[in-house]
């Protein structure tokens, strides 16, 4: 697919970027996105409120690396890594 430039709203700032994703992808990945900032307190800063995200979105993928690792493996990491992930996570800045 040929790169296009986008421009995103994420919380209170649009960011510019030149991305080859189909729309789609796009669509689904920006939904995400601003869900998990919606997630966020919106007292706190810009980079306040991405940072949280990203630490937010990094703990989802850990958790389903875990538990695909535990499925291709068929250990019982699968069960451990599914009772860490429903464990909610209160990451927050100081």
């Amino acid at each position: 697919m040929e790169r296009r430039a986008v421009s995103l709203l994420v919380g209170r700032k649009s960011y510019n970027l030149i991305t080859s994703m189909e729309d789609e992808k796009l669509k689904d990945v920006y939904d995400l996105l601003r869900e998990v900032v919606a997630s966020t307190d919106s007292a706190m800063t810009q980079d306040e409120r991405l940072f949280i995200t990203c630490m937010t979105l990094a703990n989802e993928l850990t958790s389903v690396m875990t538990r695909l690792g535990g499925i291709l493996s068929g250990s019982s990491n699968y069960e451990d890594a599914e009772g860490d992930r429903k464990e909610t996570d209160k990451t927050s800045m100081r």
